[in-house]
């Protein structure tokens, strides 16, 4: 709102402009310009704040007046405004990329999600695991469309699966932890996906030893024989 104090004769205006020129890629418009009819004391204008995915700090943007018609004049000391952004868009993401682990009993890969920002209003986001070599249900226990709530005040959760012990040589095998779909005001940051590697497990490249573990052999001294151990 823009006042016009003392006189309110004829028809006047005055411009409206943001000073910053990189005004345009956070509010829209950036400049305008305002009429007061005879006997009109007062203006008003709106900004738009213009959407993105981009986690932001609290942004201060300054509004200028200038170039008035009319015989109207600007009061130096109230010649601009201060238009305030709160900080938005937090970022979400894993702590994380890569996580190793090992194929034993009750073993578990566990991952932790964090929330940038303030976090001064409850947020979720979606969280599932998705095979490459190693395979669900097999290696792993899968998480599909896991729901992870974030109250206020809260930035770090953590979530786990359980790694499938068997008898079954395997060398290294992967899968990934990948979050999505996040709700309230947060975007999904990077790193948004863990790539979980377990470990080559039960003897993948064999266990060397002799059979049978002693041996009698027959024959001269001098003698040549083929002997053949295995």
């Amino acid at each position: 709102r823009v006042n016009r104090d003392r006189g309110t004769f004829g028809n006047v205006s005055v411009d409206w402009s943001f000073v910053s020129s990189s005004a345009g890629d956070d509010v829209t418009p950036t400049f305008g310009t305002l009429y007061f009819s005879e006997g009109e004391d007062y203006a008003e204008f709106s900004v738009y704040i213009v959407p993105d995915d981009i986690p932001e700090n609290e942004e201060t943007l300054m509004i200028q007046l200038s170039t008035p018609t009319g015989g109207a004049v600007i009061q130096e000391d109230r010649d601009q405004t201060e238009l305030s952004i709160l900080a938005n868009d937090e970022p979400i993401t894993f702590t994380f990329q890569i996580l190793d682990v090992a194929e034993t009993q009750d073993s578990l890969a566990e991952v932790t999600v964090t929330r940038g920002g303030q976090a001064i209003d409850r947020a979720t986001v979606s969280l599932r695991t998705t095979q490459d070599s190693a395979i669900e249900n097999e290696d792993y226990i899968p998480l599909n469309d896991l729901l992870v709530v974030f109250e206020v005040g809260e930035r770090e959760k953590t979530v786990f699966t359980a790694i499938t012990d068997d008898n079954i040589p395997e060398i290294e095998e992967r899968f990934y932890f990948v979050i999505y779909n996040p709700t309230g005001d947060i975007v999904v940051g990077t790193p948004y996906n863990v790539s979980v590697y377990i470990a080559p497990n039960d003897d993948p490249y064999g266990i060397v030893s002799f059979h049978p573990q002693s041996l009698t052999v027959t024959g001269e001294e001098g003698e040549s024989s083929e002997l053949v151990i295995r």
